[in-house]
């Protein structure tokens, strides 16, 4: 078990009960969905609840303090905390713990603590493929097309299940930029075939 899986396993234990779930990519990596490394850990918590950010904030330090993992607060605002971890014998990753909606309750992982239901994990991508839209989004969304019962057209209305349907245009139209070929560069660059991509989302 590396590194981020253990740091992984123990803060979703120790923020569970704050309402915080395994969302993102380490999410689709949790499903089986994806294979690749990441360099981060996101969970998400629908609660406008500050107080429930703080004291997730503390339980992360709190648990890496008993692990004598080396902790760094990156960003500390109410709705968004980082925390860099290194355990000291692999690659640092970055606990990125965000507010944000969701269709339904989350569910108990096998590891431990919470991770959102699969189509609000894909939701989340697709809000990403429209916000920022980096290479490994892409490769990404690829894996989750080619997810049994899963289509482009379903990603949409998980879109809106979780109230980012005003962002569907623009996951278009950077679907668009994509089918251009605009994003190959930055997807051989994650280490992924960008021909491959294109087979399944053109």
């Amino acid at each position: 078990v590396n590194d981020r899986i253990r740091i992984q396993d123990a803060i979703l234990i120790a923020i569970a009960e704050y309402g915080f779930a395994l969302a993102g990519g380490s999410a689709l990596i949790d499903y089986d969905v994806v294979s690749r490394d990441t360099d981060d850990i996101d969970a998400f918590n629908d609660r406008w609840d500050a107080a429930a950010f703080t004291s997730a904030h503390q339980e992360i330090l709190r648990v890496c303090r008993e692990n004598d993992w080396f902790t760094k607060t990156l960003l500390d605002e109410d709705f968004r905390k980082q925390v860099r971890v290194d355990a000291g014998t692999g690659v640092p990753v970055v606990v990125d713990i965000v507010f944000y909606e969701r269709s339904s309750d989350p569910e108990r992982r096998t590891g431990g603590g919470l991770r959102l239901v699969f189509s609000d994990v894909v939701a989340g991508k697709a809000a990403a493929v429209a916000d920022s839209a980096r290479g490994r989004d892409f490769a990404d969304l690829t894996a989750i097309i080619e997810t049994p019962g899963w289509s482009l057209d379903r990603v949409e209305e998980a879109m809106r299940a979780i109230k980012y349907g005003d962002q569907v245009p623009q996951f278009r139209a950077n679907l668009d930029r994509f089918r251009r070929g605009e994003f190959d560069d930055d997807i051989r660059r994650s280490g992924f075939d960008p021909a491959h991509c294109h087979r399944v989302l053109d």
